[in-house]
């Protein structure tokens, strides 16, 4: 993996993964705050939209999220 010029890890990082232990590593610093740092400064709707549409068609119980970032 090449090296994490900025404190922050971002999508730059992500496409330069070469190795499962690169995500691995890459995933585990960045899980903390992926959230904040990513999702919400994307503007990423997708979660909360596939949330809505799944409510709205009678959809109960709880959810897991398979590779969805």
């Amino acid at each position: 993996m090449a090296p994490m010029d900025k404190q922050k890890p971002g999508l730059s990082d992500a496409y330069a993964l070469q190795t499962p232990t690169d995500s691995k590593r890459l995933y585990a610093g960045w899980a903390s705050s992926y959230d904040q740092d990513f999702a919400a400064g994307q503007d990423y709707l997708l979660p909360g939209l596939t949330a809505k549409a799944f409510a709205a068609a009678g959809g109960e119980g709880p959810v897991l999220d398979v590779g969805a970032g």
